[in-house]
């Protein structure tokens, strides 16, 4: 018998709405670790700069040597906060609690058809703030920082990418787009500086729509990929593909993505999350970077209760003729280590 969600209960709806499956977060997911819950909604951002100096030689009878850290810069950031509600009538309510009454007797039909519409509703709520989330990773990886201009709200936060280190631009002659237009040594480059930085190899670009196109038709990748003697990778179109992003194969050992993810913005409009012309350049799952949640603050019976989850919800009943289900939660994408990151521009306007 399928489980009844309680659709009245916080608890429940809770625990039901951190369950619930929606979109595939292709940023989230693959560079950024599990998230990191916060007693408090403000945190300290530190943005790291590795040393590469050698270790020092000391005499037998010599003490240690006091290390000089790497280099650190703090900031200290409230975590971005997203609260939405969403209510149901009291002729909506009668619906749900009718489910399967005429058509079908069985309770297990009953509940399964009950927890279908819940769930919906929760998939709605959900797949808002988990976009919100990965527009900010998506703004953080091209641009490394989040800025938001609402007219209610404005901030910015700052992950330290430095223009020609972190934000490259090929130039008119060097873009993928061009009969000049050299890829393979653009990757031998991000792969030396990266490494050199941080002491490990990118393993991963995530390409824009425009990025993508030229890739897939450069001559230069082409003729690469043809070169059975060097085997320097393989390109494969018909790969299966996974949410918001294309697999597009795999050159000198780097995995190569088409993102598509689009939001739609307050004129309605499709609007890319990675802008079109980027290739982002990283490797998966650095430890350094990671998603940072914060608390939710609610008062029960008087005293004041402070809630840690990746996701709230809750349920309140509105002057008798309807319920509204508020789905709070504050996140932020943070990119703790700029050096593991190239935002590239690779074609032209």
């Amino acid at each position: 018998m399928s489980i009844m969600l309680d659709m009245f209960d916080s608890r429940s709806m809770t625990a039901a709405v951190n369950k619930t499956k929606v979109f595939d977060p292709f940023v989230l997911d693959m560079l950024f670790s599990k998230p990191e819950g916060h007693a408090a909604d403000k945190i300290d951002l530190e943005v790291i700069s590795h040393s590469d100096k050698l270790a020092k030689f000391v005499n037998q009878h010599e003490g240690p040597r006091l290390l000089q850290k790497d280099n650190r810069v703090y900031q200290t950031v409230s975590l971005p906060r997203t609260y939405e509600e969403y209510i149901f009538t009291a002729q909506e309510l009668a619906d749900y609690n009718a489910f399967g009454q005429i058509y079908d007797q069985n309770p297990g039909r009953k509940a399964e058809e009950a927890n279908k519409f819940v769930v919906r509703h929760l998939e709605y709520l959900k797949s808002r703030a988990m976009l919100r989330r990965e527009w900010m990773a998506c703004k953080a990886i091209s641009t490394g920082e989040v800025a938001v201009a609402q007219t209610n709200i404005s901030f910015n936060i700052d992950y330290l990418f430095e223009n020609n280190v972190h934000l490259t631009d090929l130039g008119a002659g060097n873009y993928w787009d061009d009969e000049t237009g050299d890829i393979l040594t653009n990757i031998r480059a991000w792969k030396r500086d990266i490494l050199r930085r941080c002491g490990q190899s990118p393993d991963i670009v995530i390409l824009g729509t425009d990025a993508s196109d030229a890739f897939v038709s450069n001559e230069v990748v082409k003729k690469a990929l043809d070169t059975n003697n060097y085997k320097i990778g393989t390109l494969d179109l018909n790969a299966t593909q996974s949410g918001a992003a294309n697999y597009l194969g795999k050159i000198m050992g780097i995995d190569f993505y088409e993102y598509n993810q689009q939001f739609k913005d307050d004129n309605d409009t499709s609007t890319e999350l990675i802008p079109v012309d980027r290739a982002i350049v990283t490797f998966r799952k650095n430890s350094n970077n990671r998603v940072h949640y914060g608390p939710v603050y609610n008062l029960v019976n008087k005293k004041l209760q402070t809630i840690i989850s990746e996701f709230h919800l809750d349920v309140e009943e509105k002057n008798k003729k309807a319920m509204s289900w508020t789905l709070e939660q504050k996140s932020l994408p943070a990119i703790h280590d700029a050096d593991s990151f190239i935002s590239c521009k690779v074609v032209g306007d």
